[in-house]
């Protein structure tokens, strides 16, 4: 129910990651 929770947590991590 919450996954997009963690896709957006992810994809803000890879964000992090990238810069």
């Amino acid at each position: 129910m919450m996954k997009h929770v963690i896709i957006l947590e992810i994809l803000l991590v890879i964000s992090f990651q990238a810069y």
